[in-house]
């Protein structure tokens, strides 16, 4: 994994344990669902349906040069 996506992955891990750890179950899954590459495929969404990059994550993706 490219170091400024491993990095970035790395603090949405640490953000999801710290707020699972305080029992903040909506925030801690928010981060989660933002740490997986590719689509996570909620529910109503298939595995293989292209998802949108939201804005500050393609920041982080410009950044590693991708």
């Amino acid at each position: 994994m490219h170091p400024t996506l491993k990095t970035e992955f790395d603090n949405e891990m640490r953000l999801a344990r710290e707020l699972y750890a305080a029992r903040e179950w909506k925030k801690c899954f928010y981060h989660l669902e933002r740490a997986p590459i590719g689509n996570p495929g909620g529910a109503n969404v298939g595995i293989l349906q292209p998802m949108p990059i939201p804005d500050d994550l393609a920041v982080i993706f410009q950044r590693a040069g991708m």
